[in-house]
């Protein structure tokens, strides 16, 4: 072979070296990429993976103390039934437990009436933080007391209080609105038409606007129908 064509095919063989590094850059390269793609999906899966854990594992948590809440309430009850009560009827023993585990705080959950626990000494304080609205009405406290208590407006109005009670409290038109009593309730409670129209109280069958037959110019006035 002549010297011209063995440089030729030197050339040539340098040339497809230089190809097959290039592509052999290009493999590399990809294979880079796809790496990191498969990285960053694996991550994406494990942290959906971690967080489904820490959500079961938040539930869990949820049921374990609502079973462990449930246990001792049972707890309780049994030890009420085993407790040398020398023959009580049942509210004197349930008087009984009450004042012994004062507060309860799990009274209300357990079936005692607002009445209950007021008699066995608990004060209004405890009854709220004990979570009673419903009964306060009729264990006899006053609503001034239920006020003082910290008791809000609406769960005054859940309570069972009138719109008349409310406004011998001291709650303005607005405090009652905000507590969901009706226009025909504050008319009868005593509030003035002024004063549930200042309120917010659109209800035509009950307010309306009136023209003055003197001044000059004539005056308006809300007015109770």
């Amino acid at each position: 072979m002549e010297s011209a064509e063995l440089d030729q095919l030197r050339e040539r063989v340098a040339q497809l070296e230089v190809q097959q590094q290039q592509r052999d850059g290009l493999m590399g390269a990809l294979n880079n990429k796809i790496d990191t793609k498969i990285d960053a999906l694996e991550s994406r899966v494990n942290d959906r993976i971690d967080g489904a854990e820490a959500r079961l594992r938040s539930e869990l948590t949820k049921i374990r103390n609502g079973q462990e809440s449930q246990m001792e309430a049972l707890a309780a009850l049994l030890q009420r039934s085993s407790d040398g009560d020398g023959g009580l009827p049942e509210p004197e023993r349930r008087q009984q437990f009450l004042r012994q585990n004062r507060p309860h705080m799990s009274a209300k959950l357990e079936g005692y009436a607002c009445g209950e626990v007021k008699a066995a000494g608990y004060s209004l304080q405890e009854i709220k933080a004990a979570g009673y609205v419903e009964g306060l009405k009729a264990a006899r406290y006053s609503l001034q007391e239920v006020k003082a208590a910290g008791y809000s407006v609406q769960e005054v109005k859940a309570a069972g209080y009138s719109a008349q009670e409310v406004k011998a409290a001291g709650y303005s038109a607005q405090e009652v609105k905000t507590a969901g009593y009706s226009a025909q309730e504050v008319k009868t409670a005593g509030y003035s038409a002024k004063e549930a129209a200042d309120a917010g109280f659109r209800d035509d069958s009950v307010l309306y606007l009136r023209q003055d037959d003197y001044g000059n110019p004539p005056l308006w006035h809300m007015v109770w129908r």
